[in-house]
């Protein structure tokens, strides 16, 4: 059973009171650029193009304010945790609204317990490789990319979630351990880990040496 999570009491009241609406409103603008790199990494790739990180963000507002009142009387997660989980809900309806009839034959890498929207291999490798290796020729850089994406297809799929929350969507600590149901002290040492066993990896590539 989940516990309620203790959110400040002035925030509470806030976002139970009159001017609600306003306050969430503000709390929306405050994370904006956090909850659009969220839509941005985890948008699938059949539908850049077609789909607006804006789009799901309105949809996400509507769904934050439809269940705002649900949220305050008991609030399981953190504001911004919360926030998140709409906003990948949101998503997740998108993605089955657009694709139900497409099947999904790409292997992706899954962050969220539950039916949160999926970052692709290709683009977790990508991100890694435009931190690391960011001066490698096209050529080795797509050989790079294929065996990144091996790489990281092996890792613990624990230490792969922590890696892309922490490294992706730039979650703190308590936010990942929050996300992931762990304590900060676990999510840390598989963070550590992870980078650990990252920065081994890359300097063994042939085209880093």
């Amino acid at each position: 059973m989940m516990m309620e999570f203790p959110i400040d009491p002035e925030l509470r009241q806030e976002l139970s009171g009159d001017e609600a609406a306003m306050k969430l409103q503000a709390l929306f603008q405050e994370h904006h650029a956090r909850l659009q790199r969220l839509v941005r990494i985890r948008l699938d790739s059949r539908l850049r193009g077609r789909v607006r990180s804006a789009t799901v963000l309105e949809r996400a507002f509507f769904r934050m304010r439809h269940e705002l009142a649900a949220y305050v009387q008991f609030p399981e997660l953190s504001p911004y945790v919360w926030m998140r989980k709409v906003t990948g809900d949101a998503l997740s309806e998108i993605h089955r609204d657009a694709l139900s009839d497409t099947g999904d034959s790409q292997s992706q890498f899954a962050l969220y317990r539950g039916a949160f929207p999926q970052v692709s291999p290709k683009l977790l490798a990508g991100q890694v490789l435009g931190q690391m290796a960011s001066g490698a020729a096209e050529a080795a850089r797509a050989r790079m990319q294929l065996r990144t994406q091996e790489f990281l297809n092996q890792l613990d799929p624990l230490d792969r979630e922590v890696l892309v929350l922490r490294h992706l969507e730039e979650l703190n600590t308590s936010e990942t351990a929050e996300v992931l149901e762990l304590d900060g002290a676990e999510v840390s040492r598989r963070f550590m880990d992870a980078l650990k066993n990252l920065t081994r990896f890359m300097k063994s590539l042939p085209e880093q040496n």
